[in-house]
């Protein structure tokens, strides 16, 4: 990547770099440009049906009625302010 590309866009992104940030962020994107050409040449087609044929109906399980879960169990966390539930926080 030429300089002058560097720096217009670094203007056109509002990214300033000193001297020595500049020649280590040139190598950089030109290794990511190096790597964006080799991408091109993959076509990226996929034929699931190439890939699924050796699965056949027979080889799926049979689809059951169980019993429903049930309700109270399920609202037992919540709590009903308005018209929507609350529940308690289980992950950060």
């Amino acid at each position: 990547m030429d300089k002058k590309l560097f720096s217009d866009v670094c203007e056109m992104s509002k990214i300033a770099f000193s001297v020595e940030e500049e020649s280590n962020m040139t190598v950089i994107l030109d290794e990511m440009l190096a790597i964006t050409g080799i991408l091109k040449q993959f076509t990226g087609s996929y034929d699931d049906m190439a890939d699924n044929n050796s699965v056949t109906l027979s080889d799926l399980r049979e689809d059951t009625l169980s019993e429903p879960f049930p309700t109270e169990k399920l609202m037992q966390n919540t709590e009903a302010i308005d018209n929507y539930y609350v529940v308690p926080k289980l992950m950060d």
